[in-house]
């Protein structure tokens, strides 16, 4: 599936790359949350077990770990703005005519239906009693797949613009 992505060469390969795109942001979204979610408990029950001893070394270590990993809120952020981009310089080679440009509006909204339906999945996977305590540390996360249609949008804005907005040289045939 991804190698036929990757070698689309018209406007309807272009919208699968819109739903790789959030489908991709829901899917290592809920891999962080739920990954930070196990460390902080390995960390906790290691700790509790008291293995190191009473000096407090890897309590710290722990600490510091699971801060470290709330990096990846930021990761997501970047990922987005990455995966945008990406599609807006992909979508810039393809060879389209303007009648894609019609089937672009007519798969929108199967775009936004879709794009809803991951904010669904991914709303009911967080709203779990046992992700209580990881919600407030993910808030980037959390709004950027809870408005996925939000981010399909843009990023079919985007490939949209760069894919009709140029001179037809230079694309792949």
């Amino acid at each position: 599936m991804f190698r036929r992505l990757l070698t689309c060469k018209n406007k309807k390969g272009q919208i699968l790359n819109y739903i790789t795109l959030i489908y991709t942001l829901m899917i290592v979204s809920i891999i962080f949350i739920t990954m930070y979610l196990v460390l902080s408990q390995y960390i906790t029950g290691f700790n509790a077990a008291n293995v190191c001893g009473t000096d407090g070394d890897c309590e710290r270590t722990g600490v510091n770990f699971l801060r470290f990993y709330t990096l990846y809120n930021y990761y997501i952020v970047i990922f987005m703005v990455t995966g945008i981009i990406a599609i807006g310089l992909t979508s810039f080679k393809l060879a389209a005519d303007t009648a894609f440009f019609i089937l672009s509006f007519i798969l929108a909204p199967v775009l936004g239906f879709i794009s809803y339906l991951f904010n669904f999945v991914f709303a009911q996977v967080v709203s779990n009693v046992a992700y209580d305590t990881v919600r407030g540390i993910f808030p980037r996360t959390i709004l950027i797949c809870t408005n996925l249609h939000w981010v399909a949008l843009v990023a079919f804005a985007v490939g949209s613009i760069t894919l009709f907005a140029k001179k037809r040289e230079g694309q792949y045939v």
